[in-house]
């Protein structure tokens, strides 16, 4: 969470859909403790709109680190659902 929100790479987005995927399930009091270190806080709309500018380059980005990446739509709505 905190490399999606200081940092905003593409990648961060698909790290966070693959935890989610394997089971994880965000625990906001942890992440809002460790995002304190940086003097920020979650923030649902920050977190959407963080995810929903990558967008453009999802597929450019995780090119050279996937064979295939997943479809960009279909990860925004899981982590969504997830937060």
């Amino acid at each position: 969470m905190r490399a999606l929100l200081v940092r905003g790479k593409a990648r961060d987005v698909y790290d966070l859909w693959f935890l989610i995927e394997q089971g994880m399930r965000p625990n906001l009091e942890l992440i809002n403790a460790k995002l304190a270190l940086y003097e920020i806080h979650f923030d649902l709309r920050q977190f959407q709109q963080q995810v929903e500018g990558l967008s453009k380059n999802w597929q450019r980005d995780l090119q050279p680190l996937l064979a295939q990446a997943p479809e960009f739509a279909m990860v925004r709505e899981r982590l969504l659902q997830a937060f």
